[in-house]
């Protein structure tokens, strides 16, 4: 009956320390997600300073923006500054400037530059990702060109 008594006790004890462990982790994690928020909304601050930038730039917020233009808003260190705070890297802003201009001419406007922003803040593994999906599409336009181009004899 002692034998009983003590292994209950043990059993107890042990899942009163087990308890304690769980929430001392559950805390942890809460302090975790508040610290993430709290980096998402810094961010998102960030990123719309950016595109107050760019709009004072460009001069209006229907405007187009230029690669040469955009090429000079990147010598900035202002504005690398933040594209760096808004989570994006300053060497992928480039190569998504060239994918958003999908139909070639060299100007993106304001509204769907801060849109893609707005989609690409948190990785840049996403924008390599449209990167590469951007240049299969135009491999496989030139494939079709040269398919055509075979075709017809």
């Amino acid at each position: 009956l002692w034998l009983v008594f003590i292994a209950l006790m043990a059993y107890g004890v042990l899942n009163i320390v087990a308890a304690i462990f769980v929430d001392q982790a559950m805390k942890k994690a809460d302090g975790s997600k508040k610290i993430a928020k709290a980096a998402q909304e810094q961010r998102v601050r960030d990123l719309e300073e950016l595109v107050l930038t760019i709009l004072s730039h460009v001069g209006d917020p229907v405007g187009e923006l230029g690669e040469e233009d955009f090429e000079s808003l990147l010598r900035n260190p202002k504005v690398k500054a933040m594209f760096a705070a808004a989570g994006i890297e300053s060497r992928r802003v480039l190569p998504l400037f060239q994918v958003l201009d999908s139909d070639g001419s060299g100007h993106l406007s304001v509204n769907e530059f801060t849109e893609s922003c707005f989609h690409f803040q948190a990785e840049a593994k996403e924008i390599d990702i449209l990167v590469l999906r951007h240049e299969v599409a135009k491999l496989t336009d030139m494939l079709k060109d040269i398919k055509a181009a075979i075709v017809r004899p």
